[in-house]
């Protein structure tokens, strides 16, 4: 009988100082590391790395100076508000027939976005050129236009939909995207309605589609070899891969996708609809923490299942994250819990390529600075990657592609071919003291949580094979309750 234990501290600083060591000797070993949307010590923490920022104000003299210190495969800028108006410019907004004849702008925004790709395009164009003549390499864009057509976006605003619906222009953008020219009754668009639903998923692709227009187009030409361009919250979901959101509700994207990675969050955040949307039967003992772990790995392998062929990008946020700062009212279980770490594993060997770490330092007058951005959450991410390029060596190792998980679930899976070996990253729900897995040959192997961890590792050669559990999500195997 195989046994997966915990790995002996000393052993691992050993493992893991020879790993950095390697990674210093070869950049393209593609290690799984973190882009840092604040503050990080590349020396302390060498498998985190700060992306530049650059937003319209920024010196383009400073930035590429900033670039030219990081080391190649690690030169992210982090585009601050640089797009963000692209749904938003004025010249677009809706328009309103006059009695006399002609039209007049309104302040409300609509789904058009002619003058704002023209603009955008323009300021891209500016600045690829400008840090082209100045030599600047650049592997990655990392953009953050959460400035979208999603429903959400105007839902809670009186009298947009009546706007939109009466703009001129709106029963030929209607036609051509397969809409109703009604979408102002209450009793066809409200919170969770099939229109709201089919709006959200077919404005995913119209916003996209203007993204790529307005930014990944002109950048190409300029930086042909970036590695990555990604705008948060920008991958293609669709039925029946998709995750019910933080409020519960299964919203669909019918997008190829902007630029050339998929990017998510995976915060786990929750508001009440959601808990009873991922979660069937009664609570587990690991709580609301087991659930938004379950839940995040249940979306990332949906946005994998709607979208293979692109590398996917995550968005994670710090240990001890005060979220009520970003989102008040809004549960982020994750925080503080056992269950964050696995989150970090899970994802990666579930095939996620890039970490975006949200660690933003306080930016208000009345936030602490010293409870922002710290150090010690800076190492628990730093020890986890390490911990991945031991284990697992490279970003580039085949994922084994595994279902979606069940909302009963308590035990989650996920998997990496290492060489000739099997690595397997196995996260127990409280109240599981181990479990039995079997081979096809008919061994078995028992895991069982590590000390202080609610996971385990499992390595073991190509030439055996786990059983694996009807549906695909899970190897056969018997749970041992306990403490």
């Amino acid at each position: 009988m195989l046994i997966a234990g915990t790995i002996n501290r000393i052993q691992f600083a050993l493992l893991a100082f020879a790993s950095a060591a390697c990674a210093c000797a070869s950049a393209a070993a593609q290690d799984f590391r973190a882009f840092t949307w604040g503050y990080s010590n590349s020396a302390a923490t060498p498998n985190l790395s700060q992306m530049v920022w650059v937003s319209q104000s920024s010196s383009l003299d400073i930035a590429a100076i900033q670039l030219s210190r990081l080391p190649p495969g690690k030169r992210y800028c982090m585009m601050f508000y640089y797009v963000n108006d692209l749904a938003d410019n004025p010249a677009d907004r809706c328009r309103v027939r006059l009695p006399g004849g002609g039209t007049i702008l309104t302040n409300q925004r609509g789904p058009w976005m002619d003058r704002g790709v023209a603009t955008v395009k323009k300021r891209i164009q500016r600045f690829v050129q400008g840090m082209r003549g100045r030599n600047a390499q650049i592997d990655a864009f990392v953009f953050d236009n959460e400035t979208t057509l999603h429903a959400t976006n105007f839902m809670s605003v009186a009298g947009a939909w009546s706007l939109i619906q009466g703009d001129p222009r709106w029963s030929t953008l209607a036609a051509s995207m397969g809409l109703p020219r009604d979408i102002s009754s209450p009793s066809v668009m409200y919170w969770g309605s099939p229109l709201y639903y089919d709006w959200t998923a077919k404005m995913a692709g119209r916003f996209d589609a203007a993204m790529n227009r307005a930014v990944y187009d002109p950048i190409v030409p300029y930086y042909p070899g970036a590695r990555v361009i990604t705008n948060y919250e920008s991958y293609r979901m669709v039925s029946p891969f998709e995750t019910p959101d933080v409020t519960g509700k299964l919203d669909r994207y019918d997008t190829t996708g902007f630029g050339t990675d998929d990017s998510a969050e995976f915060y786990g955040l929750y508001l009440p609809g959601r808990l009873e949307a991922t979660n069937s039967g009664p609570l587990p003992v690991g709580g609301l923490a087991w659930v938004a772990l379950r839940a995040n790995i249940h979306k990332s392998r949906g946005i994998y299942q709607a979208n293979p062929a692109r590398p996917k990008d995550a968005w994670i946020a710090p240990l001890h994250w005060d979220v009520e700062w970003d989102a008040p009212g809004v549960a982020a279980p994750l925080i503080n819990s056992a269950y964050w770490a696995e989150n970090i594993l899970q994802l990666a060997m579930s095939g996620i390529d890039t970490f975006l770490y949200w660690n933003a330092d306080a930016w208000l007058p009345q936030q602490n600075p010293a409870l922002f951005n710290t150090e010690a959450d800076r190492h628990a991410l730093d020890d986890l990657l390490a911990e991945l390029n031991v284990q697992v060596g490279s970003v580039a190792t085949p994922t084994v592609r595994l279902a979606m998980p069940a909302w009963s679930d308590r035990v989650l899976a996920s998997a990496r071919q290492v060489d000739g070996n099997m690595v397997w990253r196995f996260s127990f729900d409280a109240g599981i003291a181990a479990a039995i897995v079997y081979f096809t040959d008919g061994t078995t192997a028992l895991i069982a949580p590590e000390v202080n961890r609610p996971g385990c590792w499992l390595k073991y050669p190509t030439t055996k094979t786990l059983q694996m559990a009807p549906g695909g999500a899970l190897p056969v195997m018997t749970l041992i309750p306990g403490s």
